[in-house]
């Protein structure tokens, strides 16, 4: 079952960067946060970013390195702070700076001072905000799965469906919240 779940995240990585989405608005970066605090391996963001890169193309050697070093950041900010909306901000901003410092040292498009790397950083916050958004929203959608996975009353409800046949949506809903009012139309 773990391998399963595994192969399911990395799957899910590799889609969100394939199909068609905004710029940087990918869950990799949430699910690296949320791996971090759920003590789970990195390996799986990074081969999520690793195998969607070689589907689309990689750009060069040294931008791999501080793109795949930057998801390690942030699932370090997800593993060191207790609270996951501040690790995915911190996070985030994390991968936004040295990424975008290491655009700024290894591409030829912005002048090698202060007033370079200002641009490069300026003309990355419309990705950063795609990214942060994404990070939190993501984080915290891996956070709600893993509860719902993991609780009992979950396990209780699926566990019973798969053992009795569901006629109606009215049996599931009344396995789910019990003691509700049944409306007939």
């Amino acid at each position: 079952m773990e391998n399963f779940k595994i192969l399911i995240l990395v799957l899910l990585g590799i889609l969100s960067r394939i199909i068609p989405h905004p710029a940087n608005f990918t869950l990799v970066g949430g699910m690296a946060l949320y791996l971090g605090k759920s003590r789970q391996s990195l390996l799986i963001p990074l081969a999520s970013m690793f195998l969607a890169d070689m589907i689309l193309g990689f750009d060069s050697l040294v931008m791999r390195i501080i793109v795949y070093g930057s998801m390690g950041l942030m699932y370090l900010a997800g593993k060191l702070i207790k609270n996951l909306w501040l690790a995915s901000l911190m996070g985030s901003w994390l991968f936004f700076m040295v990424t975008n410092i290491g655009v700024w040292l290894t591409v030829s498009m912005y002048e090698k001072t202060l007033w370079g790397l200002t641009q490069s950083l300026f003309m990355g916050f419309p990705f950063w905000r795609n990214a942060l958004i994404a990070d939190v929203l993501f984080a915290q959608a891996f956070r709600f799965g893993d509860i719902l996975i993991h609780s009992e009353k979950t396990a209780s409800i699926i566990i019973n469906l798969m053992h009795s046949p569901v006629t109606s949506g009215n049996i599931l809903l009344d396995r789910i919240f019990p003691g509700r009012k049944h409306t007939d139309r």
